[in-house]
């Protein structure tokens, strides 16, 4: 069986980019005999984040559109992320990082 390399771009801080690794490593897992030798590669979601980030609250209302699209997004992110086996504490995050120096 040949070999294929997917090239997956993610951003470090993405609640979706996490979920949805989650869910390929679940996946891959499911069948060891997979073809996939999977390839990270890294994605600023947001290049015109301040290089010293920014209020996580006021980035969200800002991206959403307000407070109660914001919660809609932090809760389908939460329902998503628990269903996928993770633990999210959204609460807990206070600023959003510029992600362009992340490893």
């Amino acid at each position: 069986m040949a070999i294929v390399r997917p090239d997956i771009f993610a951003d470090p801080i993405c609640p979706w980019c996490l979920i949805g690794k989650r869910l390929l490593d679940a996946a891959t897992d499911a069948r060891p005999d997979h073809p996939f030798e999977i390839v990270w590669q890294p994605f600023q979601l947001n290049p015109g984040m301040p290089r010293a980030g920014m209020d996580r609250r006021a980035y969200l209302e800002a991206k959403f559109g307000g407070q109660i699209e914001t919660a809609r997004a932090c809760v389908e992110i939460d329902d998503k992320a628990r269903a996928a086996g993770i633990e999210p504490n959204l609460a807990a995050i206070t600023r959003t990082p510029n992600t362009l120096d992340a490893a």
